[in-house]
This record gives structure tokens, C-alpha cells and sequence, in this order.
């Protein structure tokens, strides 16, 4: 990209591209340091830009001395045919906001997806798409200004290609060689900015420079024809280390490399060094290094190995990740990183295939070793789900759910889009219909116990995210559909306001907190326009509340209603998890916590007999406490006169 930026800046002019390539990276190895928070491809290519015009007006201040009248007028033409679009396509660029001119860069440029730009800005793969087409539009808008006439839809396919300039190996190796003389000595600092760099250095450049040294006859003819003399030792000792490609010997060259200094020119060895393991020596390589390597050493060469054997053999890479549990002997303690990695970039891209190897080995140990909210399998689930729940196709993610053990695994793949994991699906809300789909994807679900929490909740998560867009999909609703969107509505906790954008790049949301009152008369409403009995609809509203309230607004809101609501087992529920807790808050023992939320339930044979058992268990652990506590303010005389029969009878 700041070749082929350079190229086009100067007038094709190779060597002077070239020199202002190896300036641009020479001063970022020199900057990097202090460059946190920018994008990397829109910095690059501003310095190019800028460098590739100090480089023109030295070269015309020159030629004014040497050249003609006539000669200086051409070098300063106005553009009217198509090739002079991109005379002035970068003056263009450079008249874009800065966020702009970073997105059309990446999209085409660097020829990345729009989730790769998504990505870069801090933004949805959505928004990325929409700053691209105005970007688009505002550059469009400029040419026209200049008397050019390119329509918006047409220019980005015009852009599309402009990065695609094959570097030389050779310029490669000079960039690398200068950059790094101008770079500070603590390299570690600057590392993260030059890592996709050098991943496409090793992509390409490197890729071939190994190719041709493994070829043994040809190293050594270039060796014997072409070196000059002062280099032959050098380059026959390099023939002589690329030859053993025994896996001993690789392992020691991995050590001896990384035992030097911590910088780019030790990663672009260590890829090198890489390269010589064939895909079908991984698995060995990585038996054999586990006894020979440092931790470190694993974590340096462990991950790019798997990456590329994933790449041409997924399913085998994946098996052996997992049966050799290869994420432990990377890192004991988050061992489980590595297959998440793996499993998501093969998710990523064949998204039938991997969910089919997780459903063929759900069984097996290493998949409940814990990883973020419960086991692993159940997060490599939740991954299949945010993948497949806003494709057009939903059949493969039917299939998925229908082949899970239990009903329990399912809701667990369900957790991201209902608040319960901090990534995923909440983030991806695109529009009315991608929303609607998965909404009422969960409502096509077979029923079960947690059905009705998940879309409820989903929808919560919803206008959580994107309000705008909730409201536009409650007003296209039925009557059925608008009573859940206003129970969504209901359970929301906050309402994004105003984005405003931040100074290290993206944006910080100003909330507002949700009134409870109106969004309950709201539910209310449409419960009752829907249809339902007044009971169905505070029922409804009262499972919503429970997750929502204080445990002093709840248990006042359940008194208020309490002969016209049926919500006995969620009250039992709350009471077993407040007693189990063993939690005591404000001094009030764990059991009559629970006893205040057990006090409230409708069935009086339940409500007794569990009141009672808590206070036994308090009784028996806590004496004292049960003592003090049996003439609370609040709690019923029935109950009161219960536990004084208890305690006497205890004496």
C-alpha cells in the first residue's frame, strides 16, 4: 500500500517510490513508540502522502533551475481525462475528515473486508459499511468540486487495486535493515504496530526466500555464480543451516533466536525458522518441543504453526489441539485461549464443519475444562450461534440447537444474545429486519422452561444497543410481538444517548437509566391489547421485575400485587438462591433473606413449609441470629408465632 500510494504520487517514478517506502518505515520504527491510538494504515499513508510531496517539490524546486518553461507547466497540468483521477486522487483523500480517509484506506487500499475495517475503527462491521459509502461520498463530492465527474457508486470499484503493488524481496530486506537502525532499543515498545506488517512480510517476501534456499543446488549455484566474495562464507553458512531440516535441529535454531533481543527482526527469523516445518511435521514438532521449549518459546511459535495447519487441514489441526490439549503447554493457565482461537477462525470460515467437529466431540474432557461463563463447549457454542443467527439461512443453525445433548446446552448457546457473556450478538444488531429475524427465530424454538427469558431478554439487549432500531421493529409489530417488545423495553436498564467521539478513537456512550413506572404502564398496555388477562400480564411483567428491581422495590411491588399474581416458583427459586448463598448482607443472615422472599408465596402449604426449613437451618447454625430475628418488623404473625414454637421446641 505505501508503494504503490508512493508510485502514484510520483509519477511512477520506481526508485523515488521506493526511497520514500523505506523512509515511511524508518520513521515509524523510529515513532512507534509514541503512535498509540492511531490506525496504522491511515498514518502510513498520510506520511506517504506528505513524504511524496516534499520529494516532488524538492524534484520541482531542481528542474526549475535545469528545465524549460514548458517543461515546468507539465509538471503542474489540471487532470481532465480518466487517468488524471489519479493525479488527484490523493490530494482527494488528503481533504477527507481523518476517519474518512482510514476507511477508504483499509477497505481498498489494503483490500480488507469491512468487519477488518469494523475492527480498525472500533465499530460494527454495519457501521464500517456505512462510513465507507459516505466516505465514498464525500470524496466523490470533492472530485466534482475539481471538475471531475466520477459518481460515488463507480469510485470505489476505481480504488479498488491501488494497493495491490508487488514489493521486491530485495526492498523488503532494505526497509527491514534501515528501519531498524532508526528504531529505539527497547523494540518491545513498538512491536504491536509492525505485527501485521510483518506478517505480510512473511507471507510473501519470506514465503519464497525459504523456498529457494531449500532448493540445496540452487543456493549453492547463486552461492558460486553471483555472491561477491565478501559474502560467500556468510551465504554458504546460511545454505549449511537451511539444509538440516531435522526437527531437532529447527528447535535449536528457534532457541538460539529467541534468545536475542526482542524485536522485529527476531519475529521475521522466527517465521523463517517456521517455515521449515512442514504441515504434516507440526504435530511432531510440537510433541518434541514440548520437552524442549520454554514457555515463551511455545507462545512465540505454537499459535502460527496451528494458524497455518488450520488453513489446509482444519479438522485434523483442531483434533490434534484438542486431544494433545496443545492450549496447556502454551499457557497453564489459559490454556483454553488457543482452541477458542483456532475454533473461531475456522468458525469464521466454514461455519458447517466446525460446529459439526464440536457436536462430534461435545463428550470429550478437555471441552468442560471452564472458559469465561461455564465450560468451554458451551462458549464454543455461543460462538456457533452469534455466527449463524443473522444469516439469511437458518437451517444449519436448527440442525445445530436439534443435535445439542439437553435443553440446558441450548440455553447456554443462547447466553451472548441475552446479556449473559460481554461479547457477541449484542453488538451486531444491524437493522429491523436482521434483528426481527433472530428474534423470532427464538419464538420458533420448541417451547421450554427458558424460551420466553431468552427472547425476552434478547430484546432487552436490543434496545440496550440500538433503541433507533427497536423502536422502528416495535412499530412494524403485531399485537403479540409489541406486547414482548414492550417487556423488552421494560427489562432494559439504560438507553444509549448521544455518541460522542473519544480521544483515542471510538466513542463514548452517555446513557440514561430506563423509568421503570412508564415502561410498566407501557407493558401493561400492550399485554392487555394483545389480548391477555390481566393476571397473564402482571405475571409477565413480574418475571421481568425480578431481574430488574432492588429486593426492597421487588418484594413492595409483590405486595401490591400479590392476589393477582402466580409467580410461586421463581419466589421459591430466589429464596433457595439467597439461602444457599451463604452471603449476608447488612448484617441479615442468608436464611432470612431467602425467608423474606419465601413469605411471599401465594400457596400457603409451600409457602409454610419452606419458611420453615429456612429458619430450622438458621436455628441450628445460628442461635442467636434466629433469636433476634423472629420478631422482625415485617415479618407475618403467622410465621412469627411458627418459629416461637420451633425455638421452643428446641430448648
Amino acid at each position: 500500500m505505501v508503494l504503490s500510494t508512493a508510485l502514484r504520487r510520483l509519477a511512477g517514478d520506481r526508485a523515488a517510490a521506493e526511497d520514500v517506502t523505506q523512509e515511511v518505515f524508518t520513521l515509524l520504527a523510529r515513532k512507534a513508540g509514541s503512535l498509540g491510538g492511531v490506525v496504522l494504515a491511515g498514518w502510513l499513508y498520510r506520511q506517504t502522502c506528505r513524504r511524496a510531496s516534499n520529494f516532488v517539490r524538492t524534484e520541482t524546486r531542481r528542474k526549475q533551475r535545469e528545465t524549460t518553461a514548458m517543461e515546468q507547466s507539465s509538471l503542474s497540468h489540471h487532470p481532465e481525462s480518466p487517468d488524471d483521477l489519479t493525479l488527484e486522487l490523493d490530494a482527494a483523500m488528503e481533504a477527507l475528515p481523518a476517519k474518512d480517509r482510514d476507511a477508504l484506506v483499509i477497505r481498498y487500499f489494503e483490500s480488507a473486508d469491512y468487519s477488518t475495517v469494523g475492527r480498525a475503527l472500533g465499530i460494527s462491521e454495519e457501521a464500517a459499511r456505512k462510513q465507507v459509502g459516505r466516505a465514498l461520498e464525500k470524496l466523490s463530492a470533492i472530485f466534482k468540486r475539481k471538475g471531475i465527474a466520477v459518481a460515488s457508486v463507480s469510485l470505489g470499484g476505481t480504488l479498488s487495486g491501488f494497493g495491490a503493488v508487488p514489493v521486491p524481496d530485495g526492498l523488503v530486506s532494505r526497509i527491514c535493515t534501515h528501519a531498524m537502525k532508526a528504531a529505539p532499543a527497547a523494540g518491545s515498545a513498538w512491536m504491536h504496530l509492525l505485527k501485521p506488517i510483518l506478517a505480510g512480510v512473511a507471507a510473501t517476501s519470506l514465503a519464497s526466500a525459504v523456498a529457494n534456499v531449500r532448493s540445496k543446488t540452487d543456493a549453492k549455484l547463486h552461492v558460486e555464480t553471483t555472491e561477491p566474495v565478501q559474502t560467500r562464507s556468510s551465504r554458504k553458512e546460511l545454505v549449511k543451516t537451511a539444509d538440516d531440516f531435522s526437527l531437532d535441529a529447527i528447535i535449536a535454531e528457534i532457541k538460539r533466536i529467541h534468545s536475542g533481543p526482542a524485536n522485529a527482526l527476531t519475529a521475521l527469523r522466527l517465521n523463517v525458522a517456521m517455515e521449515r516445518v512442514a504441515n504434516d511435521q507440526i504435530a511432531a514438532f510440537i510433541r518434541m518441543a514440548n520437552d524442549k521449549l520454554t514457555p515463551q518459546e511455545r507462545v512465540a511459535t505454537y499459535e502460527r504453526l496451528l494458524d497455518r495447519w488450520l488453513e489446509a487441514e482444519p479438522e485434523v489441526a483442531m483434533t490434534f489441539t484438542l486431544q494433545e490439549n496443545v492450549g496447556k503447554q502454551v499457557n497453564p493457565h489459559s490454556g483454553t485461549n488457543l482452541l477458542v482461537n483456532l475454533f473461531s477462525d475456522w468458525l469464521r470460515k466454514d461455519a458447517k464443519a466446525s460446529s459439526a467437529w464440536l457436536l462430534k466431540h461435545w463428550q470429550y474432557p478437555v471441552l468442560e475444562d471452564s472458559a469465561f461463563r461455564g465450560s468451554l463447549k458451551s462458549h464454543l457454542s455461543r460462538s456457533v450461534v452469534d455466527q449463524l443467527i443473522y444469516s439469511d439461512d437458518k437451517q444449519p443453525l436448527r440442525d445445530f440447537l436439534r443435535s445439542l445433548p439437553s435443553d440446558m446446552d441450548r440455553k447456554a448457546a443462547f447466553d451472548s444474545m441475552t446479556g449473559e457473556t460481554p461479547w457477541g450478538s449484542l453488538n451486531r444488531f444491524q437493522n429491523v429486519r436482521s434483528g426481527m429475524d433472530a428474534y423470532q427465530f427464538i419464538q420458533q424454538l420448541p417451547d421450554s422452561p427458558w424460551k420466553f427469558e431468552t427472547a425476552r431478554k434478547y430484546l432487552s439487549k436490543w434496545m440496550e444497543t440500538d433503541p433507533q432500531v427497536f423502536e422502528q421493529a416495535a412499530a412494524s409489530a403485531g399485537p403479540d410481538e409489541r406486547f414482548m417488545f414492550a417487556l423488552g423495553r421494560l427489562g432494559a436498564r439504560h438507553i444509549p444517548g448521544e455518541r460522542v467521539p473519544s480521544v483515542s478513537g471510538g466513542f463514548t456512550v452517555h446513557s440514561q437509566p430506563n423509568d421503570v413506572k412508564t415502561t410498566e404502564d407501557q407493558a401493561t398496555q400492550a399485554g392487555i391489547e394483545a389480548g391477555l388477562q390481566r393476571s397473564e400480564v402482571l405475571d409477565a411483567i413480574a418475571l421481568v421485575l425480578l431481574g430488574r428491581l432492588g429486593d426492597d422495590e421487588m418484594c413492595q411491588w409483590i405486595d401490591v400485587h400479590r392476589s393477582e399474581i402466580h409467580i410461586d416458583p421463581q419466589l421459591a427459586e430466589k429464596a433457595a438462591d439467597e439461602a444457599y448463598s451463604g452471603v449476608m448482607i447488612d448484617n441479615v443472615p442468608s436464611e432470612i433473606a431467602a425467608i423474606r422472599w419465601a413469605q411471599r408465596i401465594s400457596d400457603p402449604e409451600l409457602r409454610v413449609s419452606l419458611c420453615r426449613s429456612l429458619f430450622r437451618k438458621l436455628s441450628s447454625e445460628k442461635t442467636e441470629d434466629a433469636a433476634r430475628w423472629i420478631d422482625k418488623p415485617d415479618m407475618p404473625q403467622d410465621l412469627i408465632e411458627s418459629f416461637r414454637s420451633m425455638m421452643n421446641q428446641s430448648r
